[in-house]
């Protein structure tokens, strides 16, 4: 995973866990992400894409926001808050007339340009404010993801390879659901969180290891009920990941 961010306490928030739907070629791809209906107004999401390269190559890891992630095809008025190094971040919301644009509470807001857009890494994490998830029973907007094929996953290759201590959180930045199974090499005591529709909290999934029950399984508290793999994070999708500190690799 290319960047993760540390848990953010002010916007745990609800929202929905989304599904995705990829069209394109073995490179140049669209994946959408319809959110479920909420009353919250944050999305988590995460870069499943890399920035074009036109010479032919492999792509390149970093991507203009307006070019992954278009402004005009997203309400105006929202809201993306991207990680900066360490704890900074950096909050930039869609004007009238489809444009990103820079908020700043000094001057009002700064229009971004070719220069001041920022390049953003595949697998970075962020969130996303869609306004119209404010009213109950609205459907937000479809969030569309365009740029190359990101990363793919090998079998029996995991998205996490090794998780850090405590909660963290990750992403899927691949054109394909990943299953549970398939998140990491999970330990007794681990736990997945994923935005919950319809809810004001995490959906928790932990996983439980039992050698009477054939190994470990992941169970979902809110059942409760041990899951299979059709328990999917999609392409796009962050969510956090806890693994406690002793555990860790």
């Amino acid at each position: 995973m290319k960047k993760t961010l540390a848990l953010m306490a002010g916007c745990a928030l609800c929202v929905s866990a989304a599904t995705a739907a990829v069209q394109g070629n073995n490179t140049a791809v669209i994946i959408s992400k319809t959110p479920e209906v909420t009353t919250a107004s944050y999305q988590f999401l995460c870069v499943p894409v890399r920035g074009f390269d036109i010479t032919g190559q492999a792509g390149n890891d970093f991507v203009a926001l307006g070019s992954f992630l278009p402004a005009s095809t997203l309400s105006e008025g929202t809201t993306l808050i991207l990680p900066g190094e360490g704890n900074t971040q950096t909050i930039y919301t869609v004007s009238s007339n489809g444009k990103w644009v820079k908020a700043n509470s000094t001057a009002g807001t700064e229009a971004l340009t070719d220069e001041t857009e920022p390049q953003v890494e595949t697998g970075t994490v962020l969130w996303l404010q869609l306004p119209a998830s404010r009213t109950p029973n609205t459907t937000p907007n479809t969030i569309y993801f365009v740029g190359e094929k990101g990363r793919t996953l090998a079998e029996g290759e995991k998205l996490i390879p090794s998780p850090a201590a405590g909660m963290v959180a990750y992403g899927n930045d691949t054109d394909t659901a990943v299953p549970l199974s398939q998140v990491a090499a999970a330990q007794d005591g681990d736990q997945i969180q994923c935005i919950e529709d319809g809810g004001a909290t995490y959906k928790v999934y932990a996983y439980v290891y039992n050698a009477q029950a054939g190994g470990g399984k992941w169970l979902d508290w809110s059942i409760p009920a041990f899951v299979d793999d059709s328990v999917t994070i999609a392409p796009g999708e962050a969510f956090y990941y806890y693994r406690a500190a002793a555990s860790a690799k």
